[in-house]
């Protein structure tokens, strides 16, 4: 594995770097553990460099390579040049060890750092970046979804796993925590609940390749130099053969978790949302821009279809973070609770939830 001291070297026995560019402090590496062990390579004389490496859970080398196949896949490809203005350009991929070196983006914040710099509110430009970028990244990646295509044929096809989550494996139950196995209880014995879950995984439908983890922290915002905004998505490590209403909902459920982190800590419910620092009304009209920008660069002829199944999706994606913000607690906590029954209320009733809590009206969904 590349560490501090090694990475340098690596990259000019690569031919990466020129041997002079380490000089004179030039050159600085930085360690992010997070999943992966990941480098930041950054150096004066050009653009720097993004190493990430698998950590320790017995799948990171797995996504790791499917991740780098997919750029690879992307800077190969003739057809596949407009993608590269919404990702980071692909710098090295050695599948045997595996690593994957990507261009740094320089000033490059995620989506919920940018709306911190408005408080109060969120400006529509951040969204609509987003929503062209995944719009235009679902379009151009269709084909290679199609039945027998090879450039997509080696990644997986089966749904998301969060989709059986009231179904849960028997490896999966064996590691909750107390918080999540009561997360789970609530979802198996309300039976319309489980009935919704059923019901929202038969409606998974194929179409493209998606991303599988649209969020804040994979959607960079990057200025550019007349003062708009681009969105980069990185971390494709869960790329697969999927519904691209599965991308769309992760950013509407992102809007959504964005919104109750405003919360004050404070109150009921009902009294915590009143009072939240960035008000519901303040994000519907972003979400209103990403969707009418996702639309017309996704130009499929089931806008309306593929918004439905969303909303849906976005429910089981609301849930999915309770789960998550569980994984180490004893009891759920207010904001997994508060979550849980967002994505409740939105797969009983998805029709008045696009409505009430994305404000997207009927005319907006065509």
């Amino acid at each position: 594995m590349l560490t501090l001291d090694t990475l340098v070297p690596n990259l000019i026995q690569r031919g990466l770097f020129a041997p002079e560019s380490v000089l004179d402090g030039e050159v600085s590496v930085t360690a992010e553990h997070r999943r992966n062990h990941n480098l930041r390579v950054r150096r004066k004389d050009g653009p720097g460099l993004f190493v990430k490496q698998p950590g320790t859970g017995s799948s990171a080398a797995q996504t790791l390579q499917r991740e780098g196949g997919f750029f690879v896949m992307c800077a190969s490809e003739a057809g596949m040049a407009p993608i590269h203005a919404y990702l980071p350009h692909l710098v090295l991929f050695d599948p045997e060890t595996p690593v994957l070196g990507l261009e740094l983006i320089e000033g490059a914040v995620p989506l919920w750092e940018h709306y911190g710099r408005t408080p109060g509110q969120v400006p529509s430009e951040a969204p609509r970046a987003l929503g062209t970028a995944l719009g235009a990244a679902h379009r151009l990646l269709a084909p290679a979804a199609r039945p027998g295509d090879p450039r997509g044929s080696w990644l997986p096809a089966t749904p998301p796993w969060v989709l059986r989550l009231h179904r849960p494996a028997p490896e999966l139950r064996s590691s909750l925590s107390r918080a999540q196995q009561r997360l789970l209880q609530i979802l198996q014995t309300d039976t319309r609940l489980a009935a919704a879950f059923d019901a929202v995984g038969e409606t998974w439908t194929p179409g493209t390749l998606v991303h599988g983890d649209i969020r804040s922290d994979n959607a960079l915002v990057v200025a550019t130099k007349k003062g708009a905004v681009q969105v980069r998505l990185i971390d494709w490590e869960l790329v697969q053969v999927g519904d691209p209403a599965w991308d769309v909902a992760g950013a509407l459920h992102d809007f959504l978790v964005f919104w109750t982190t405003t919360f004050p800590p404070a109150g009921t419910p009902e009294q915590r949302a009143g009072a939240a620092g960035v008000p519901l009304a303040a994000i519907q009209p972003a979400v209103r821009a990403f969707w009418g920008a996702y639309r017309n660069a996704w130009r499929g002829a089931d806008g309306a279809g593929v918004l439905e199944r969303a909303v849906r999706f976005s429910a089981v994606r609301l849930i999915q973070s309770a789960f998550e913000m569980s994984q180490t607690h004893a009891a759920l906590a207010d904001t997994p609770i508060l979550l849980l029954q967002l994505g409740a209320n939105l797969l009983r009733d998805p029709r008045a939830g696009r409505e009430h809590l994305y404000g997207l009206l009927p005319e907006e969904t065509r």
